[in-house]
């Protein structure tokens, strides 16, 4: 099984790299793959650079640009890209426990 985890964000890099820092402590259940989506909603900071320079260990990182704002428009599309049979949102100031995907 596959799940998605969806994160839209706008010119908080900052605080992304903080939560981006905690999904690297993400453990992942025996036969549960996941891939995080960060759909940057049009930033103007480094919200770019942030995304590419990511270690989040077992998660595989994908850098999504939606150039509406809007965050329905970020979720939308990260929706439409997504592979998993799961989908979870967070946010870009949400620190995640390592149990948080078993949870």
């Amino acid at each position: 099984m596959k799940a998605s985890i969806i994160l839209v964000t706008r010119n908080r890099c900052a605080d992304l790299r903080q939560t981006l820092e905690s999904m690297r402590g993400v453990v992942l259940p025996e036969g549960l793959e996941a891939e995080l989506l960060v759909v940057d909603n049009g930033s103007s900071d480094e919200t770019a650079e942030v995304v590419r320079q990511a270690d989040c260990g077992q998660l595989e990182v994908k850098y999504l640009l939606e150039s509406r704002t809007g965050k329905s428009h970020g979720l939308n599309l990260g929706i439409e890209r997504c592979t998993g049979e799961a989908v979870v949102f967070t946010d870009d100031d949400v620190r995640v426990p390592s149990n948080w995907v078993e949870g």
